[in-house]
């Protein structure tokens, strides 16, 4: 704790809880905590983030997708893209992503493509708390279509949400689901039973 303290000028009650956090939600043992927590550090820094926030994030992240600890570098790295192409910050997403990417993991959504998601719908204006309430609505109904997404996926010529995913990837299936609704909330609501 003060050896990453001192590294990153982190005050050393800030990385107790953060690697109290990373500990607690069971992505390190105590053993095992230091390297994930100076990447953690490093992920706070570079996105003016708190320690505890960068913590759940990538933690989040790494549980929803079956990642270990020494994936973290690579986890933070997307998710700074997704906060530097987006309109959004680690907090603003850090106690909510994991609600998203276990649903995404799920589908078969590859882990960058949901950060890009992200970052598409928050720079063009959506919310980041927004963002993730649509996504996740999305991949529930993906997950378990409406008796309309089932009629469209079957005229897509998919038998399931997930294999529309794998054919299309997220951002072909919003596409198509854009067409389908070609700005129409009536269809919207149909399809997804709003």
């Amino acid at each position: 704790i003060l050896g990453i303290s001192s590294a990153f000028g982190i005050a050393a009650e800030d990385v107790a809880e953060g690697t109290y956090q990373a500990i607690s939600n069971q992505v390190v043992d105590a053993a095992h905590s230091y390297d994930f927590m100076a990447k953690a550090a490093a992920f706070a820094i570079t996105t003016q983030s708190s320690l505890a926030d960068a913590t759940n994030l990538l933690s989040s992240a790494l549980n929803s997708y079956g990642l270990k600890a020494d994936q973290a570098e690579r986890v933070s790295a997307s998710l700074f893209k997704t906060i530097e192409l987006g309109r959004l910050r680690s907090q603003d997403i850090a106690d909510s992503f994991g609600t998203v990417a276990v649903l995404g993991a799920e589908l078969g959504v590859e882990f960058d493509e949901l950060g890009a998601s992200i970052a598409a719908l928050t720079v063009n204006g959506v919310k980041a708390d927004t963002a993730m309430t649509f996504l996740r609505g999305l991949m529930q109904k993906l997950i378990k279509p409406t008796e309309e997404m089932k009629k469209l996926l079957d005229e897509w010529g998919y038998s399931s949400g997930q294999a529309a995913i794998q054919a299309l990837g997220l951002s072909g299936v919003l596409k198509k689901i854009t067409a389908e609704t070609a700005g129409s909330s009536e269809r919207f609501g149909e399809l997804f039973n709003y």
